[in-house]
Formats: structure tokens, sequence, C-alpha cells
């Protein structure tokens, strides 16, 4: 039997060494963000504040706001799959 088949659970859930893994992968890639990226990010994706409100408390436009979602996700992207530091 391979090593990957006898380390998955019976009813297919994934080990939850590999989520907490992953969920310290996320902390660390969201903590490496710039301030400002990372207020982004968090304000509407984890907040779930709509873009009028979001520029609103950041105090930018909506083309700065969208910027800086577009640029947080690329480095998140990156730095998840392992590519961080290169460009596309």
């Amino acid at each position: 039997m391979p090593i990957e088949t006898a380390c998955q659970h019976p009813d297919g859930r994934r080990d939850p060494g590999d989520v907490a893994t992953d969920k310290l992968d996320l902390a660390a890639a969201v903590a490496s963000l710039s301030p400002d990226t990372r207020a982004a990010l968090l304000l509407v994706y984890v907040d779930g504040m709509d873009y009028r409100s979001a520029t609103e408390v950041l105090g930018v436009s909506r083309g700065t706001l969208a910027s800086r979602l577009h640029r947080g996700r690329a480095q998140l992207r990156r730095a998840l799959d392992g590519t961080e530091g290169e460009e596309r």
C-alpha cells in the first residue's frame, strides 16, 4: 500500500496536521504582506466589506483598493505555491 493511501483518513478527510500546516502557511503569507495590502485583503475577504465601505475605511480610491487586492492575491498565490519571488 502506498504511503499516501495509508496516511489518508478512511472517511476521505484531510489529515489534521496538513490542515494546521496550511493555516500556518497562510498566516505567514498574510503577515508578509505590506500593511496597506494586508488591510485591504482583510477588510474585503475576511470582514466581508464591500468595496465602497473598504475605500472609506482605508481612505483610498476604488482603483487603489482594487490594485491592492490584485497585488495581495498575487503575492499570496506565489507564497502559497512556493514560487515567492518569481515574476510571472
